[in-house]
């Protein structure tokens, strides 16, 4: 049983692991006050009358959902060290000093009470149930005066004051400055989101911006309002800045006569009573992170302003005809959808509607001409116009960038990351993309000039990371010159920190001097390689054979010559993939020490996977429909549920999930690094390949959950929870018993010296470093050992070649946490979220992704 402590609150996590289009919020039950108390009394088989009967079957209910009905296993629980054997003094605590949980915490449960256990596995004080459904109530900072007037709170204060001397002296509550928690804020330890104190700024610069806008203007001129529908503040959105900045040269500014061309941004949680009565269109960019909110704010929107219109587009926003024809019923507040580019339609969306609009006369069959747009009738039918072609010159769309579009954004350190491109379209045709519904299409370009000015506008604004969205940057001779320019930019300015782009596929020529010029200038950070599969019938049925996956290996060269951390981008789901294939591409990763940002097959909306024709070829079923879902959102925070590829004529449903089990075992093992070194070390022993050594331990602690009890929290629940299964030392302790008894391992100095090398670079919430361990064998040097043949000539048998670990002296390894990463990536993101890494600093790390460096 694993219960944490995070922002979440006091969490219980389920051992049964559900498919992957299950939210995790069926993983998780919150644990109240009364849970926690008969929890204990179940651990200890004592009775519990003050809960009443009907909650202690409520939780014996989530105890059986979740395969944890065996609480009271003795095999479970560890000795306890006795509340007063630490000799821990009770602090005094001050009724009006705030004071804050450094979370996550993981407790263990025991008959005495819930423990928390260091990264040795030594058990601190014994905290009772009272005291422990308080400690949520400090995630963000408060003081005893403050819960003592809370009206959600029944305890006494008597009650109240003793749980918190109980965390106190348990050494879990910190005393907070005023001004480290009051940074932003009006209000200290406010949970006031990010968004909002950014939007109070924006909002106030925009307002300025607008007035001098206005002051242009004729007076009493009356005109159409056009909002921008912005997903946050801290990404100027590319795509929605060009169409404005289309809008004011279009037709040599005709658009001017009837529309008001200042950018009005609005922000998806903004409350829409604030927006005039005026004519007003709503332009929405549709991606699959911001399509449900977007649709949210159009509904509240038209249910206040039922003569706004409110157009869509973006690659979520769908152009199939029957998703199309159902994107309407569902969603009867959308206006007009875009199909493809929208820098040309959306000008003659405007142009056409501006008389209606400005007689509050609108009459939707006006846009029937209009190229590359669908639309709702008057009499209900769905229609859709021909398709649009695509803009031959790109350079006839003005650089919101240059051109005070993005004024508003210039703030000096508030934009986390800006999307430039320098070019468009895409030669190859894998079924499972769909750039910008650009792909088998001609590459076209922006000027260089243009390119060289919008980045010299990202270093002044220091912007911290660059996306180059090119579907395959370094094609082409001038993408090394785009290079060097990031290069001089970081020297002059300090910016851009970190570069992010999609390689080309089939050629390494300027590829090598980007990687050396970008890496040199401490902007390139890791390298990425966009494989999806390396099976050949995979590559066929998704039609990316023709790009030579020996290319590759060339480009993995560069960035290891450049000292980079390497990430293969791996897809799980595609059709013609079985869980052997996915097997054998997850051990080809590791021979070639390579980390795999796997990810399951999501369906886009407008991807020729999509497409009917390749759906029945390829028997491919959706967790659900793609595209938005029907449901209204209700909560502009609401995360979306992906529609992933669940089975196709090479896999079932069961075959899926069993894969689904496969890549979250690695992901936790290998990039984690939770049981990578302990791997390397068995299959230099028995020669058993890495990803055998995780399947068999997976597939042994799931058969058999009881008897592996830390092994099933770990392979079950720390990939959801991202915390230790209380003290990685229990762990080891288990994984030892697992080599001895499973895969007949001999027992001796070697097999402890893997363990300790394991066990000292796994992170743990409040460690101390540095951290000095011991070793009776030179871990390190044996392990530079297996990457000098992994690297060189023996990439799949080094097993064969390498000296045994026992013939190398005793060392020290000494280890170090320069990126916080025990207390900053702890309960943070899952397992299968991309660059997860959780390998502390040593002499046998892999080099630190640039993520952590940030």
């Amino acid at each position: 049983m694993l219960i944490s402590t995070t922002d979440h609150g006091t969490q219980l996590y389920s051992l049964m692991i559900a498919p992957p289009w299950e939210r995790l919020e069926s993983q998780t039950y919150h644990l109240g006050k009364n849970d926690l108390k008969f929890l204990l009394s179940l651990r200890s088989g004592t009775r519990c009358d003050d809960v009443p009967a009907q909650e202690q079957r409520n939780l014996l209910d989530v105890l059986a959902r979740f395969g944890l009905s065996q609480i009271n296993d003795g095999a479970y629980v560890h000795a306890v060290v006795e509340p007063d054997s630490h000799g821990i003094a009770t602090p005094a605590i001050d009724d009006n000093q705030r004071y804050s949980i450094r979370w996550p915490i993981v407790w263990e449960v025991t008959p005495q009470g819930f423990v928390c256990r260091d990264h040795d596995g030594d058990a601190g004080r014994v905290v009772s149930a009272q005291a422990l459904s308080l400690a949520e109530r400090f995630i963000n900072p408060t003081s005893v005066a403050m819960l003592d007037s809370d009206q959600d709170i029944d305890e006494t204060s008597l009650v109240l004051k003793a749980g918190i001397a109980e965390l106190a002296a348990a050494g879990l509550l910190e005393p907070v400055v005023a001004h480290e928690s009051n940074q932003g804020s009006a209000e200290v330890g406010s949970s006031k989101p990010t968004f909002l104190m950014y939007h109070a700024r924006y909002a106030q610069r925009m307002e300025e911006l607008r007035k001098i806008y206005k002051s242009s203007q004729p007076v009493g001129s009356k005109k159409i309002h056009i909002n921008l529908v912005l997903t946050n503040w801290w990404t100027p959105p590319l795509a929605l800045g060009m169409i404005m900045s289309h809008a004011r040269v279009w037709n040599e500014g005709k658009l001017g006569e009837s529309y008001e061309l200042f950018p009005r941004w609005v922000a998806p949680y903004e409350n829409v009573a604030r927006f005039s009565g005026d004519p007003s269109v709503f332009l929405f960019s549709d991606y699959i992170w911001s399509h449900d909110i977007n649709l949210e704010l159009s509904r509240r929107i038209k249910s206040t302003y039922p003569n706004a219109v409110i157009i869509h587009g973006g690659p979520d926003c769908p152009t199939y005809r029957d998703d199309t024809e159902r994107y309407f019923s569902d969603h009867p507040y959308v206006d007009i959808a875009v199909r493809g580019e929208g820098e040309e339609t959306i000008c003659e969306i405007l142009d056409a509607l501006a008389p209606g609009l400005l007689a509050e006369k609108i009459d939707l069959s006006v846009l029937q001409s209009v190229l590359g747009l669908s639309y709702r009738s008057r009499d209900g039918n769905i229609v859709l116009t021909a398709q649009r072609p695509r803009v031959t010159d790109l350079n006839v769309i003005p650089s919101p960038f240059l051109d005070g579009t993005f004024d508003v954004f210039e703030s000096g350190d508030e934009i986390h990351m800006l999307v430039v491109e320098t070019n468009r379209g895409c030669p190859y045709g894998c079924t499972f993309c769909d750039w910008g519904s650009a792909t088998n299409s001609k590459i076209r370009q922006f000027d260089l000039e243009r390119i060289f000015a919008e980045l010299e506008w990202s270093a002044k604004n220091k912007v911290q990371q660059i996306f180059i969205a090119d579907a395959n940057f370094g094609a082409f001779a001038r993408d090394v010159e785009i290079s060097r320019h990031m290069a001089k930019l970081k020297k002059q300015y300090g910016y851009p920190q970190r570069f992010i782009t999609n390689y080309a596929k089939n050629s390494v020529k300027y590829l090598r001097p980007i990687v050396e010029i970008i890496s040199s200038a401490g902007i390139l950070t890791e390298g990425l390689l966009s494989l999806q599969s390396m099976d050949s019938n995979t590559l066929s049925a998704i039609r990316r054979s023709n790009i030579k996956t020996e290319k590759y290996d060339e480009l993995a060269a560069e960035f290891r010559a450049n000292k980079l951390p390497l990430f293969v981008d791996l897809m799980m789901g595609l059709p013609g993939q079985t869980a052997k294939s996915l097997h054998n591409d997850l051990q080809l990763c590791v021979d070639k020490e390579v980390l795999a940002k796997c990810h399951g097959t999501e369906l886009l909306v407008n991807s020729p996977m999509n497409d009917p024709v390749y759906r029945k070829e390829y028997a491919i079923e959706a967790s659900r429909p793609p595209g938005p879902e029907a449901v209204e959102v209700g909560a502009l925070v609401k995360p979306r549920e992906a529609s992933l590829v669940i089975s196709s004529s090479s896999f079932s449903r069961e075959d899926y999930h069993d894969m689904h089990r496969m890549r979250r075992t690695y992901l936790l093992c290998e990039n984690l690094g939770v049981l990578r070194y302990l791997a390397r070390y068995v299959r230099s022993r028995i020669g058993m390949p890495e990803v055998d050594f995780y399947e068999s331990w997976r597939r042994t602690v799931q058969e058999d959950p009881w008897s592996w009890p830390v092994s099933s929290m770990t392979s079950s629940i720390v990939p959801s929870a991202m915390v230790p299964p209380v003290s990685w030392a229990n762990l080891m302790a288990e994984m030892k018993r697992f080599c001895l008894e499973n895969l007949a391992l001999e027992p001796g100095s070697e097999l402890d010296c893997a363990l300790q090398a394991q066990h000292a670079v796994l992170p743990t919430p409040r460690r101390a470093f540095p951290a000095i361990v011991h070793l009776p064998h030179d871990f390190a040097a044996w392990h530079d050992a297996v990457l000098a043949l992994k690297l060189g000539d023996h990439p799949t048998d080094w097993e064969r070649y390498v000296p045994q670990l026992g013939t190398f002296g005793p060392a020290v390894l000494e280890v170090h946490d320069p990126t916080n990463v025990s207390n900053k990536a702890m309960a943070k993101e899952s397992a299968i979220a991309a660059y997860v890494d959780w390998e502390l600093k040593s002499d046998i790390s892999r080099p630190t992704p640039g993520h952590h460096q940030m």
